[in-house]
């Protein structure tokens, strides 16, 4: 609902412009807040985003605005990655990086290269993307822009637990943790912990993990964070199910699952239903965990998420391994 009120008042305001008298299209803050608003709906309603991104992207044009032009390839490009259309995705933000250079605006591209980066590791490409981030964190040295830096740190922290290099990645985590206490921003702290309590369940700490998610709930419920709120409740799902403790996990589980009825985040969702499999995995629902599972694979494969079809790989190979399905488990085990 908080999200809801954010998104009607961008409109409201969108509608004053439009009302009012002599107004143009060509209005650079009536472009503005059309691109903030169109990014609104990211997670939410990738329909709008595009409607609206394509006519903040035209009138930019029309009116010669760069930076509205460079926002709005910035929205296309994420509205293109949220559907796996990588190729696309690197494309407009390309676009976007060429715009920022010409009009030499530096947070804009830090954030663009942060972007294309995460692109290459959607794919798998770890290798250029920890170049991308790295060559982003140079240049955010240079300009000393902190909230960046905490972003591309984290981002290489995740690159680097998503190998199962969970020491190496909590080193990039203790920088990241430095730079947010700099910052000072609640939810960005709430977000590096949630991603750390998801490494310590990893690493079987389950005291460390729940301590973070637990804390870290309260605060996404106080500013009702949405997305970050669902992700927190099937992180400490899986701590559950780490922990074998099925029905715990099922329940945080199907809060997460609730959430993202009203959500349009397919990476996150992906990760949610694997756990789901998981779960009735464990508590011997081969069955329902056949269907989460199935599910969950096709949306990856669908957008292309090579960790997702990892994921989901090693629990159907599970799955059909405890029903005899002895070559359909082979063929997922050799996917995985």
């Amino acid at each position: 609902n908080s999200q809801q009120r954010v998104r009607d008042s961008l409109q409201n305001e969108v509608s004053t412009f439009e009302q009012s008298k002599g107004f143009s299209t060509k209005d650079t803050s009536y472009i503005k807040n059309l691109n903030i608003w169109a990014s609104e709906f990211r997670y939410f309603n990738l329909d709008s985003l595009l409607y609206i991104t394509q006519r903040a992207l035209n009138y930019s044009k029309d009116a010669g605005y760069k930076k509205g032009e460079c926002i709005s390839n910035i929205n296309l490009g994420d509205f293109h990655s949220d559907r796996g259309e990588n190729c696309l995705a690197i494309d407009f933000y390309l676009k976007a990086l060429s715009l920022a250079s010409t009009i030499g605006h530096v947070k804009l591209k830090l954030s663009i290269e942060n972007s294309i980066a995460g692109e290459y590791a959607y794919i798998g490409n770890y290798g250029k993307a920890l170049d991308g981030y790295l060559e982003a964190i140079e240049l955010a040295i240079k300009v000393d822009d902190k909230p960046m830096l905490s972003i591309l740190n984290e981002n290489i922290a995740d690159l680097y637990a998503s190998q199962k290099d969970y020491a190496q990645s909590l080193e990039f985590y203790e920088k990241v943790k430095k730079i947010n206490d700099i910052v000072g921003d609640d939810v960005y702290s709430a977000e590096t912990m949630c991603n750390v309590a998801s490494i310590y369940a990893d690493m079987g700490n389950f005291s460390y993990a729940l301590f973070n998610i637990n804390k870290n709930i309260s605060i996404f419920e106080s500013y009702k964070i949405m997305d970050w709120l669902a992700y927190s409740y099937a992180v400490k799902g899986k701590i559950y199910v780490k922990q074998k403790k099925y029905d715990w996990a099922l329940h945080w589980y199907n809060q997460s699952s609730y959430l993202h009825e009203k959500l349009e985040d397919d990476r996150s969702k992906i990760e949610l239903l694997n756990g789901m499999a998981e779960a009735y995995l464990g508590l011997k629902k081969d069955d329902i965990s056949q269907r989460y599972a199935l599910e969950a694979f096709e949306i990856s494969k669908n957008i292309k998420f090579m960790e997702g079809i990892q994921q989901c790989a090693k629990t159907l190979y599970t799955i059909h391994k405890n029903k005899n399905n002895y070559a359909t488990a082979l063929e997922y085990h050799e996917l995985f």
